[in-house]
């Protein structure tokens, strides 16, 4: 593909945000002997599971069989992905997950819990981004984000530049709503140096980088990592700081947050751009003539067009939206009554929907009827993805309902409870991500800081320690495609392997435990009461 095409001025077309089952390879041409081994395995998993003399009621032992066989089937990829979610939903219907005491229709207790806000933020977000690829606006953002001095030239820039920029966003605005904001630029700045690479390096005509991959997911992380940050970072944040005050009578201030926070922020930033680099080097460090080439192809695009222009006038509503609350807070206090209205109503989800619906009436061409996205367009979005998170929420919500999480939480901390007093600390912030892998952030919070009370009296921990550890780490979750809304983002892009997720999103996970214990044990103590 030559220089001139790379810089084409996009038009309203049949051009669409890849789906998450088209990751990597199609799931035809994953390894025959992988997928066989899933398909197999996950029903015995199943079997066993459910055979097994566990002292659970049945639907908690349903429940686990259920994620036992999830887990084998999308680590595997014995089928696609999104259609694994599917399968789940039913399996928990026919094995009445949800327990329904005589309800003729056990489906209803399952499908009801499918729909959150985090389903409709996603729906409303994958239609802006449908937009701004549809009119080329991503690409001329990833072009202006290129040309800024000594980024482009180099690849290993590109990725942790956009990795801070996630960062950076998240720590003021929703995590969902920042990936929501950075997946089409990020699309465009991946599509953009993957051009240049088979321009200027013909004999690298990959299908798939690994360059791709560490971007995607460098944005993915970074957005996660730096919600932490704030205490309006992320929901699970200003939820945890409330049951910190309710059960303890102890406030924690925005400064002392941000405070405790910062350098386990920094060093874990620091870290994943380590992990993300060395596990998906790529292919070149430094791409020849680029930014002779990226001043061309932004001179060829020319002035924007009228569906750029409204893509961005629906896109900066969003934003504004995003951000009124926080600003809100801060101009007139967290205590205001227009702060609580602003947090009770412009929820992030129908800030998203109002500027995605803008798009159908802002026009294009208005004698032709034309506006900014058609339904068509529209109904090209990923749809797996939502089905794929949507399952997460309702499974993380099904623990919840069958006492599963709680079962869970108790029996972990009664464990925890005999461990060293140096372990007590990992041993949380271990047990508070991995609950966050398979349910919501908020609910993971929900799940374990209630039970630190107990553990701080089994362990001689002071209890808000304990809490405080266990909110900073429900924060994160970076394995699957379901344990965060950024995850899932990252995998509709059609560049991040299931696989590439779970071996990185492993060793992040395991490096955030031990810096959430070991950072927060330093600054709870250098930082006083």
């Amino acid at each position: 593909m030559g220089s001139g095409q790379l810089g084409r001025r996009v038009r309203p077309g049949p051009e669409r945000l890849p789906a998450a089952q088209l990751h990597d390879e199609p799931v035809a041409s994953s390894p025959i002997g992988r997928r066989r081994a899933g398909l197999l395995l996950g029903p015995i998993v199943l079997a066993g599971v459910l055979v097994l003399p566990l002292p659970l009621t049945w639907p908690q032992h349903a429940l686990v069989g259920v994620l036992a066989f999830a887990m084998v089937y999308w680590s595997l990829e014995a089928i696609p992905v999104p259609a694994t979610a599917l399968l789940v939903l039913a399996l928990c219907v026919l094995l009445d997950v949800p327990d329904v005491h005589g309800n003729p229709n056990p489906g209803d207790a399952v499908f009801s819990q499918f729909s959150s806000d985090t389903v409709f933020l996603l729906i409303g977000g994958f239609m802006l981004a449908q937009a701004m690829v549809k009119h080329g606006l991503n690409r001329r953002i990833a072009l202006g984000v290129l040309s800024l001095p000594g980024v482009a030239t180099s690849t290993s820039r590109v990725i942790i530049s956009f990795g801070l920029l996630g960062a950076l966003l998240s720590s003021v605005i929703a995590n969902g709503a920042v990936a929501t904001m950075l997946l089409p630029i990020t699309i465009g700045i991946e599509r953009s140096l993957t051009d240049l690479i088979r321009t200027s390096h013909p004999e690298h005509s990959y299908r798939r980088f690994r360059f791709s991959t560490a971007l995607m997911l460098m944005t993915a992380y970074g957005i996660t990592v730096g919600g932490l940050l704030t205490p309006i970072g992320d929901p699970s944040n200003l939820i945890g700081r409330s049951f910190v005050q309710a059960q303890f009578g102890q406030r924690v201030s925005f400064g002392r947050w941000v405070v405790l926070a910062a350098p386990i922020v920094a060093v874990l930033f620091v870290v994943l751009c380590l992990l993300v680099l060395l596990l998906n080097p790529p292919e070149l460090r430094h791409i020849i003539g680029t930014r002779r080439m990226i001043g061309e192809q932004r001179r060829q695009l020319g002035p924007m067009s009228r569906g750029e222009l409204n893509t961005l006038v629906a896109f900066s509503l969003a934003v504004l939206l995003w951000i009124l609350p926080t600003a809100a807070g801060m101009l007139l206090g967290h205590d205001a009554r227009l702060h609580q209205l602003l947090l009770n109503r412009d929820d992030a989800a129908v800030a998203a929907l109002i500027a995605a619906t803008l798009l159908f009436v802002l026009p294009v061409a208005w004698r032709q009827r034309e506006f900014t996205l058609t339904w068509q367009d529209a109904s090209g979005i990923d749809w797996g993805t939502i089905l794929l998170i949507g399952t997460g929420l309702t499974l993380g919500r099904l623990m919840l309902s069958t006492g599963l999480a709680s079962v869970l939480g108790h029996r972990l901390a009664a464990m925890i409870g005999d461990a060293p007093h140096w372990l007590v600390f990992p041993l949380v912030a271990g047990m508070a991500i991995l609950i966050s892998e398979i349910t919501s952030n908020t609910a993971s919070v929900g799940i374990v800081v209630p039970i630190m009370p107990a553990l701080s009296q089994a362990t001689g921990t002071e209890p808000v320690d304990l809490a405080l550890v266990a909110v900073f780490a429900a924060t994160y979750g970076f394995m699957l495609p379901i344990s965060t809304s950024a995850n899932a983002i990252a995998f509709s892009s059609g560049k991040v392997p299931i696989r590439a997720m779970l071996r990185c999103g492993l060793l992040v996970d395991l490096s955030g435990v031990v810096l959430i214990a070991a950072g927060l044990a330093v600054m709870l103590h250098l930082a006083g009461p």
